[in-house]
């Protein structure tokens, strides 16, 4: 009974997105396998995978072997995930944010998708960078303190 279940539901979701959105291409196909395979294997001829999270948090429908973080390390084309909730908490406007990261190729890809997806919307792109300078150096300790600096220093010593 569970195919004949899924085959319904399936049905009935082609029939929903046909309604809604009938200017978009869609076919729909009943496929036995883990998600996260067949997400991946799909993404090699996709120009994107769009992930939403069934968990209200920002990040923990991702992690901890979720189909999405396996669909992010994996895919070989930009994913993107949605975090789940209701759309009159997000933002209707606003830039998009793009993280640049450090290696001059993964930041041309990254920034080439921010760019188009800046275009796309009509609005703002607004890049970031993070840098955390290094830990302070600790200061050698003074001239002459401690044991071994007044033993090493010549004329420095007790008087016979």
């Amino acid at each position: 009974m569970e195919g004949e279940e899924a085959r319904n539901l399936l049905d009935a979701s082609l029939t929903w997105v046909r309604e809604h959105h009938g200017d978009v291409e869609v076919e729909a196909e009943l496929v036995v396998r883990s998600e996260a395979e067949l997400l991946v294997e799909r993404g090699d001829d996709a120009q994107m995978i769009v992930l939403g999270s069934r968990r209200p948090g920002p990040v923990t429908g991702f992690i901890l072997g979720s189909v999405g973080l396996r669909v992010l390390s994996q895919a070989a084309c930009p994913v993107v995930l949605i975090r789940g909730g209701t759309v009159s908490h997000r933002p209707q406007n606003g830039d998009i944010v793009v993280g640049v990261p450090e290696d001059g190729e993964e930041a041309d890809a990254v920034l080439e998708f921010a760019f188009r997806a800046a275009a796309t919307r009509g609005v703002p792109l607004r890049a970031a960078r993070a840098w955390q300078p290094p830990p302070p150096h600790r200061q050698p300790p003074p001239r002459g303190a401690g044991p071994v600096g007044n033993a090493r220093r010549p004329g420095v010593g007790s008087a016979k």
